[in-house]
């Protein structure tokens, strides 16, 4: 499969959950007035929250009102639940809510439509649906009822030009129950917010192809991140194998535990090769695959675009270690030159994009 059809799903479970240990103090910091009057407009659609996302969620879709569809207050409100879905990195809700506001026409206004083709296009680059996206942006560029909006859009538009649905940005996606995944510990972790910034790591461990060994792996990983480290599950959001294929990590909900310390993992997405690509020590070493060197692009690619996370804030493991460059080798000799290199291929594109 593709990393169009990676999906970050919660239910009614989730919601419970979240109801359950934000109950209280946390429930008085809704935001009142998205519950009560929702605002069209892009500041107050994109506004940050200091509440719980999935709790806005809620209140919103409880307070809807289906007999006036396509009103600027209900098509605010399904703007504002795309918006926080999106943070919450569940594209396909977000897709959903931002599609029944273009259904809405004629009802819907311009604006809301703009908008609404703008938080879809954000949705579909997350799921790696690229072409679609640059549709979606022109769409409502076209449709824009401000210059601060067209801005905006011609902005989220120039980050996918170059995104092109080739074979060096298809994932072969492994999901943790695949894998055998054990459930992550919830309250051992940190919510991620928007992720701002990607850290590439390698293993240090000696792999094969077979997918048996690798799963065998991830889960010595996970088992020892969460026993013998305290952590509330796999330190990593994403894991490479030889053969290309990506396993899910950690929850992209949560901030991972790759980077050294709460400071440098903070909106960091953790990628880690699985292999020892540092000669010269104990553990036996290896050169990374050119599958997974592909599917590494692959995936870098569409999380930065996802995320608008700029070339410069795709790092490797000893740039960003707090202890400074020379702490660690990671991610060894053999993977550091690709990292470099592939950074500055992203930093030439968005240069050409945006000239």
């Amino acid at each position: 499969m593709t990393i169009r059809k990676y999906r970050m799903r919660f239910g009614t479970g989730w919601i419970l959950l979240a109801f359950l240990a934000l109950a209280g103090c946390r429930a008085a910091h809704l935001d009142a007035v998205w519950s009560d009057a929702p605002i069209l407009g892009l500041d107050d659609i994109l506004a940050p929250t200091s509440a719980s996302k999935s709790l806005v969620i809620h209140q919103l879709e409880r307070g809807l009102d289906q007999d006036r569809t396509g009103s600027d207050a209900w098509c605010a409100a399904k703007l504002r639940i795309a918006a926080l879905e999106l943070e919450l990195a569940s594209a396909d809700r977000a897709e959903r809510a931002a599609r029944e506001v273009l259904a809405a026409v004629p009802t819907a206004s311009p604006e809301a439509q703009s908008l609404a083709g703008l938080l879809l296009g954000r949705a579909l680059v997350a799921s790696g649906q690229p072409a679609e996206a640059r549709a979606a942006f022109e769409g409502a560029k076209r449709l824009a009822t401000n210059t601060r909006l067209a801005s905006t859009i011609a902005d989220d538009l120039a980050a996918v030009r170059n995104f092109e649905p080739t074979e060096a940005t298809r994932v072969d996606l492994v999901s943790r129950a695949t894998w055998g995944a054990a459930p992550g510990k919830v309250d051992r972790m940190d919510p991620m917010g928007t992720p701002t910034r990607i850290t590439i790591h390698h293993s240090a461990v000696f792999c094969t192809e077979s997918p048996k060994r690798i799963f065998e792996i991830a889960r010595i990983f996970q088992r020892t991140h969460i026993e013998d480290r305290g952590w509330g599950d796999i330190g990593y959001h994403w894991l490479i194998d030889r053969t290309g294929r990506v396993l899910e990590g950690r929850d992209m909900r949560y901030q991972g535990a790759h980077a050294g310390n709460n400071a440098s993992n903070r909106h960091n997405i953790g990628i880690c090769l699985l292999g020892n690509f540092e000669p010269g020590h104990t553990e036996r070493a290896q050169k990374p695959s050119t599958a997974q060197l592909r599917a590494l692009e692959g995936l870098v690619r569409t999380l930065s675009t996802a995320w608008n996370i700029p070339a410069h804030q795709i790092f490797t493991h000893q740039e960003i270690h707090p202890h400074g460059v020379g702490a660690t080798a990671c991610p060894g000799v053999w993977l550091t030159p690709f990292v470099e290199s592939m950074r500055t291929r992203f930093r030439q594109e968005w240069t050409a994009a945006t000239h």
